[in-house]
Formats: C-alpha cells, sequence, structure tokens
C-alpha cells in the first residue's frame, strides 16, 4: 500500500508551441519592447560578414561569407567594403579567392555529401558561398591608407560598385588598355603624361599565341591618340600595315563586342634599311635611311663582329689607324671647321664612332696591311675611301710605322704561323677582313642612296615611326642599329626637353617599343656586348628623367638579364609558364599569390597589368588593336 506522504503526482507533459504560435509570441514580445527587429544601419544592403579566422588564414587576408542569392555578385577581383562595426573603421578589400560553395554546417568533403552525389540523390543540404578578401586600404576621410588593423569577425560587406572601382584602384587614365576582368564597364586606363608612370619602363611578356602582338597594336593606337611620340621597332613586319584599319574577322568580332571600331593608327611613318625590302612597300609615308659607321661606338661595333681578342686588337688598332690619316689627311677635323676641333674634345667613343669615317676606310686599311704582309706594295683596290684612296704612299709609311704592338694567339706563336717580322698572322687579318666585307655587302652603313633617319622631324607629338628591320637577318646587325637609333633618339630627345623646358612648356612625351626584346638584350648575348649593355643602361636611365620611356616586348623574359628587368616599372603579363613567373615575382611590386596563379592560365587577350600608378595590379581582357597585324588570324 502507498504511502500518500511519500507520492507525488506526475506533473502533466507540456504542450511545445506550433511554430506559428512561437512567431506570433516572439513578435508580441518584440512589439511589447519596442517594436520588430530592424537590421542596424551598418548591416543594410550587405551582401555577406565577414567571420573567425582559422588555421589556414594569412595575414592581410579576411573570409567573407555570402547567403546563396549573393555568390554570384563578387566575382574573383571584385571590390568590397568592409564596415568593422565594433572599432568603427571601414577597409576596402578585392576578392583574390572563390567565391566557394559550402554546405550549413557540415565540411564540403563529409562522406554523407559524397555519398549522396555519387548517388544522385536530390536531396542536398542547403549552403552558402565563401570567398577570401585581401586587404587593399583602410579609408580615412576620403583616402585609402595601409591599414594597421584587420575588421572584426561579423563586420558587414559591400559590394563597391563598377563606377567607384577605377577610382579606388587608381586605374585612371587617357590610354585605355582594356576592361577588369570580370567586369563590363570598369576601364583599365594608363595616363600618359604623368612623368612618374609612362617614362618609367614597361615590359609586355607573355608566351605566343598570348595576344601579345594585339594588346600592342592597342597600346600603340593609344600613344598615337594621346600625344605620344612613338617609336616603334618592328623586327618582324608585324606592324608595317598599322596605318589600316584591321580586317580580321577575329579582331572586328572583339572590337563590336566591346563597342569600339576597327580604324588606322594615324600619323604612321615607316622606316627600313636601305637596300633591304619593307614589309609594306606601299605604305603612304615610307623612307629609306642608311647607318653610319661614325655615329656607332668601336668599341660596340667590335664587338658584334664576333672576333677572337688577336682579331679585335686587329680591328681596334686599325681603327686608331685611321683617326690618324683623317687628321693628317684633314679629312676630319676639317680645315678652317671652328666646329670639328670643338668636337674633337667633345667625343666619347664609348658613346659614339669618330666624325665622317666609313666602313670603307677600315676595310681600305685592313687590305692594304694584307698586301703588305704578303709583300705586294699595291694600292688597296677594293676600297674607294674617301680621302685615303690616291695617298697610298703616305699611308703606307703610317701602316709601317704604327702596325707593330698586334698580338697573336698563343697557338700562333708557338707554330709559328706568321706573315712577317710586324704583320703577325695574316689569317687573323683576313677574318676581320671579311667580316667587314660582309657588313659592306649588306649595303646598310654610309650607303649615298639614303639619308642618316632625321630624329629632328620624328620627334613630334603623335607620330609613330616605326622602324621595320624585318629584312635584316643579321641579328647583331639588328641589334647595333637598334642602339644606334636608341641613343639618337636620346640625344635628339635631350635637346627637345631642354628647349622646352627653357621656354616654360610641356616637354615632349616619347615612347619607345622594342620587339622581340630579348633578341637585343639576350642575357647571353649581352655578356658579349658589355659597351651595348652599358649604352642601353644609359639610354633607359637618362631617358626616364627627359620623358623618354622604354618599353620592351618579349616572348622569353628568362632571357633577358637582371639589370634589364630591374629598369622596368610597369608590367602587361599575359600567360606564362611557371619558370618564368618564379622569376617575375621578384619584380612586379604588390601582385599577390592569387594573381600569380590566375595568370598561368589565362586566355588569350587577358593579362595582368602592372603600372606604377594603379594601387593594386589587375587582370585585364586587353583591347583589340583597331589597325592592321600583318601576322594575326
Amino acid at each position: 500500500m502507498l504511502n500518500e506522504q511519500n507520492y507525488t503526482a506526475k506533473p502533466e507533459p507540456t504542450i511545445a508551441p506550433s511554430p506559428a504560435e512561437a512567431r506570433n509570441s516572439l513578435a508580441r514580445d518584440a512589439e511589447a519592447n519596442g517594436g520588430a527587429y530592424e537590421e542596424p544601419a551598418e548591416y543594410k544592403g550587405s551582401i555577406g560578414r565577414t567571420t573567425f579566422d582559422d588555421r589556414s588564414s594569412s595575414d592581410g587576408t579576411v573570409t567573407v561569407v555570402l547567403p546563396p542569392e549573393n555568390i554570384d555578385v563578387v566575382p574573383s577581383q571584385s571590390l568590397l567594403k568592409i564596415h568593422s562595426v565594433a572599432d568603427q573603421r571601414e577597409y576596402i578589400a578585392t576578392v583574390t579567392a572563390g567565391p566557394f560553395c559550402e554546405p550549413d554546417g557540415l565540411r564540403a568533403d563529409a562522406p554523407a555529401l559524397i555519398a549522396s552525389v555519387v548517388n544522385r540523390a536530390m536531396i542536398m543540404p542547403r549552403h552558402h558561398g565563401r570567398v577570401q578578401a585581401t586587404i587593399i586600404g583602410q579609408r580615412v576621410g576620403s583616402g585609402l591608407t595601409a591599414a594597421r588593423h584587420r575588421p572584426k569577425p561579423n563586420s558587414p560587406a559591400h559590394s563597391v560598385p563598377d563606377a567607384e572601382m577605377a577610382d579606388i584602384l587608381s586605374l585612371n587614365g587617357n590610354i585605355r588598355l582594356g576592361l577588369v576582368y570580370g567586369h563590363d564597364t570598369v576601364e583599365v586606363k594608363v595616363p600618359s603624361h604623368e612623368k612618374s608612370v609612362l617614362p618609367r619602363h614597361t615590359a609586355v611578356v607573355g608566351t605566343t599565341g598570348g595576344g601579345k602582338s594585339t594588346g600592342v597594336g592597342r597600346y600603340t593606337a593609344g600613344l598615337q591618340e594621346s600625344g605620344v611620340c612613338t617609336f616603334l621597332f618592328d623586327v618582324e613586319g608585324e606592324y608595317a600595315k598599322l596605318n589600316e584599319a584591321t580586317d580580321s574577322p577575329h579582331l572586328l568580332a572583339a572590337l563590336a563586342e566591346r563597342g569600339l571600331e576597327a580604324h588606322g593608327v594615324d600619323n604612321t611613318h615607316l622606316y627600313h634599311l636601305v637596300g633591304r625590302d619593307c614589309a609594306n612597300p606601299g605604305h603612304p609615308n615610307r623612307t629609306a635611311f642608311s647607318l653610319r659607321l661614325s655615329e656607332i661606338s668601336p668599341f660596340a661595333f667590335t664587338e658584334i663582329m664576333d672576333l677572337s681578342q688577336a682579331q679585335e686588337d686587329r680591328l681596334l688598332k686599325v681603327y686608331e689607324i685611321a683617326k690618324g690619316l683623317m687628321r693628317d689627311l684633314k679629312i676630319f677635323p676639317r680645315e678652317g671647321e671652328k666646329r670639328d676641333q670643338e668636337l674633337v674634345l667633345e667625343i666619347d667613343e664609348f658613346e659614339r664612332g669618330w666624325p665622317l669615317m666609313t666602313l670603307d676606310h677600315l676595310g681600305y686599311l685592313v687590305s692594304g696591311i694584307i698586301g703588305l704582309a704578303e709583300g705586294q706594295n699595291d694600292e688597296p683596290s677594293f676600297y674607294r675611301a674617301r680621302g685615303f684612296t690616291g695617298n697610298w704612299i703616305q699611308i703606307k709609311r703610317t701602316i709601317m710605322a704604327q702596325i707593330g704592338g698586334v698580338h697573336d694567339d698563343d697557338d700562333d706563336e708557338k707554330k709559328g704561323r706568321k706573315g712577317g717580322p710586324k704583320f703577325g698572322d695574316t689569317r687573323s687579318w683576313k677574318v676581320v677582313a671579311s667580316r667587314l666585307s660582309r657588313l659592306r655587302r649588306l649595303g646598310v652603313f654610309d650607303n649615298g642612296n639614303a639619308s642618316p633617319l632625321r630624329y629632328t622631324d620624328m620627334l613630334a607629338p603623335g607620330r609613330v615611326n616605326i622602324i621595320d628591320l624585318s629584312d635584316l637577318e643579321n641579328m647583331d646587325v639588328r641589334n647595333l642599329a637598334i642602339a644606334e637609333i636608341l641613343r639618337g633618339i636620346l640625344i635628339f630627345q635631350q635637346e627637345a626637353y631642354d628647349e622646352a623646358t627653357a621656354a616654360g612648356e610641356k616637354p615632349l612625351a616619347t615612347n619607345v617599343i622594342i620587339e622581340e626584346a630579348h633578341e637585343f638584350l639576350s642575357a647571353k648575348r649581352v655578356t658579349k656586348m658589355p659597351t651595348l649593355r652599358d649604352q642601353l643602361v644609359r639610354i633607359a636611365k637618362r631617358g626616364r628623367k627627359r620623358h623618354l620611356g622604354l618599353t620592351f616586348v618579349t616572348q622569353s623574359p628568362n632571357d633577358l638579364p637582371d639589370e634589364v628587368l630591374g629598369l622596368v616599372n610597369n608590367w602587361i603579363i599575359y600567360k606564362i609558364d611557371d619558370p618564368i613567373a618564379r622569376r617575375l615575382r621578384s619584380f612586379v611590386p604588390n601582385a599577390d599569390e592569387s594573381l600569380w596563379h590566375m595568370v598561368r592560365s589565362l586566355g588569350q587577350g587577358q593579362a595582368l597589368a602592372s603600372f606604377t600608378h594603379m594601387r593594386r595590379p589587375v587582370i585585364a581582357a586587353m583591347d583589340p588593336s583597331p589597325g592592321m597585324l600583318r601576322m594575326t588570324d
């Protein structure tokens, strides 16, 4: 029998309210305590919120989670405005990874989810989006400064409208390169006349087929339209028809898609070496020109001849003899010409050659030396050297007096192969004679049928000077031509700069584009041509201060020496492979790992653009060339 004192009745079970009743109860409680819940102002319009860091987080980045409907709002490179409510700081960040889709409450690799997908289950859990964003800076007033803190968890993230994106990233300018990847209205532009941008040198790199040529065509058109004087060294004849509108169906379709029109580049002038074929003989402004030995440093000239040390010694010795004879015979300095006497004192032979000297002067002397060494006393007949021909007796006497001291190779000395007591091994002299004759046969040096380039005409606002070197197969001579023209451009750019500065006017902005720069500046080649390398470095350093910028275009940046890459401040990088990417990383500022990851898989016409005025590099869909390219489908 139960003891009533020990008996406790069980309570009646509580019946849980229905969802509808619960919602109504919450609504009544909210109304009684001040009304329905309202999202704080900072959170209104946000597309996601920051979350906690984990072990995989890295400095300078933050994780943002998004509801499913906002996943497509933030493609890669989008900008986010993050308001850290806890400490009232505002940050600007860019999406550098994602967006990724993740299931709510489960790991994405959970066995249950994998089994569901494999077995084609129709029921999937709810999901959310996640992006990794790199902090660009912190808002202070209307400006952006380096961030010293990070957004706190649960901070609202807002998307930045395209209209603000260009201003935040400093993509503004007057030369349009293309559009930010993933954004149809955000233009990537470069200011043409800011001394801190284009006078700083530029590199355009990428594998074959990536779109470099059409990008350079667009870049050239933009320079011309903005009034920049442009020189374009065209070693393949690719740009010889840039004055005509493109007829490529592929480029026409790409232009139309962006609302752009095909058109020829205005004010183009095509130059080719005399005696060489021109890639576009029908160009309306076509001019043949000749190189002058007198404008080329004897040391740079000797370096391109591919000679042994003994042969180089002979060539430089002949050069010195030629200078002395030109003085004695009044060829230069000319009698009564005061300016000639002044010029003699100014000549730096690491920069230029002896005035009025020609290949025929050197060939005449070498031919005469070989004849004397072989016991012949007749005047050389093959070369008609100005001022030398007809003065053989005096010249022979000078040769006999000065030719001593030429050294032979050790093997030649040991084997006793000498042509005479003073002249050394005639085989070495004959190699020098052969090299000079080969250059002479090209017909591009000291050719009376064409004048040298007239830089005073070429240096003009908005003028595009295309130097067609496509028919010059001798790479060493081509490189010598480029180096010599660069030196001429710098000299006359300096004069134009000085005149403008004295008159209080804006200096002329000039940009020089060097196609296939790896052939001109090969790391292996420049070690054998130190004078040429030093000339280029001097031109690059001096030119930058005088509004003269260089643009190197190459598919093989690994072939460029560090001295050249170190001069580059602006970059347009098309698709490249890992070895090139690893080397370039140390030269390209502010490009994070996410950008380098994208560079390895870029499509045709896409490139990483990094210029000194930009707050951060961007991946751009580059605009096609409006002008015709001869080798582009």
